[in-house]
C-alpha cells in the first residue's frame, strides 16, 4: 500500500498546509506556470490519440484535462477528499474520480490503461513506497503502454535558487535523475530520463521518466 508518512515524507505545516485547499493549490500552480508544463507534457510526451485510456495517480486538481482530447477515458485517483470533490464538480462530466488509494483497484484485462501518470508524486514518498508505485503502474498498463512521472530533481551545476526551491518543497524526497531511474527499474526494463531545466515549462529543474512496458 502506498502511504505518505506526513512528518517524514511531506511537510504540511505553515504555508504548505494551505496547499491542501484545491482552489489555492490550483491558483498556486498557475502562478508557477503549471499550465505551460501540462501543455508540454501532453504535446511532447503523452501525444494522445482520440481513444486512449489514462490513469492519473495522485491527480490533484486534474487540470491536465484542460489539455487532453475530450474523447479519451481518464480516471483520476487522489487520497485528498477535497481535491476529488473539486475534480468531480469541475470535470466530472468527462472523467471519473476516486477518493481512494490506486492500489485498491481491481483491474480486468479490458480495463488496463495506455498511459499511467504520476505527476509530482515520487518526491513525496520514500524508496519502498516509490517501488510499490511503479509496480502498480506496471500492472495497470497494457502491453506497449508507458508510465510517466515528473518531479523536482537535484542535478550537477544547479544554481543556488533552484536547489533552495527543491529544499523547501513539500516533498522530502527530491532525488537525482539516477536515483529516480533506479527505483523505476525495479518494475520496468526500459526507462528514459528527460531533464527539464527551468525555462518556460518548469520553474525549477524537473525530471521526467518515461517507463515503457514490454
Amino acid at each position: 500500500m502506498i502511504s505518505v508518512t506526513r512528518d517524514k515524507d511531506e511537510s504540511n505545516k505553515g504555508l504548505h498546509s494551505i496547499l491542501g485547499n484545491p482552489v489555492i493549490y490550483s491558483l498556486f500552480g498557475r502562478l508557477l506556470g503549471m499550465h505551460n508544463k501540462y501543455r508540454m507534457y501532453v504535446d511532447k510526451f503523452i501525444q494522445p490519440n482520440a481513444n486512449i485510456r489514462i490513469l492519473d495517480i495522485g491527480c490533484g486538481t486534474a487540470e491536465i484535462l484542460n489539455f487532453l482530447p475530450s474523447t479519451i477515458y481518464y480516471a483520476g485517483y487522489d487520497i485528498n477528499p477535497a481535491y476529488i470533490q473539486y475534480d468531480r464538480k469541475k470535470y466530472g462530466h468527462k472523467a471519473d474520480f476516486y477518493n481512494t488509494r490506486v492500489n485498491d483497484m481491481a483491474l480486468k484485462d479490458h480495463e488496463l490503461f495506455d498511459v499511467v501518470l504520476a505527476d509530482g508524486l515520487l518526491h513525496h514518498i520514500n524508496d519502498i513506497e516509490a517501488e510499490k508505485l511503479f509496480t502498480i503502474g506496471y500492472r495497470a498498463l497494457k502491453s506497449k503502454g508507458f508510465m510517466l512521472t515528473i518531479d523536482p530533481v537535484l542535478i550537477k551545476g544547479q544554481n543556488y535558487l533552484t536547489r533552495f526551491i527543491c529544499a523547501v518543497d513539500r516533498g522530502r524526497h527530491v532525488r537525482s535523475p539516477e536515483e529516480y531511474k533506479k527505483i523505476a527499474l525495479t518494475s520496468f526494463h526500459q526507462v528514459e530520463i528527460n531533464i527539464i531545466d527551468g525555462g518556460r515549462y518548469f520553474q525549477q529543474s524537473g525530471c521526467i521518466l518515461k517507463c515503457l512496458k514490454d
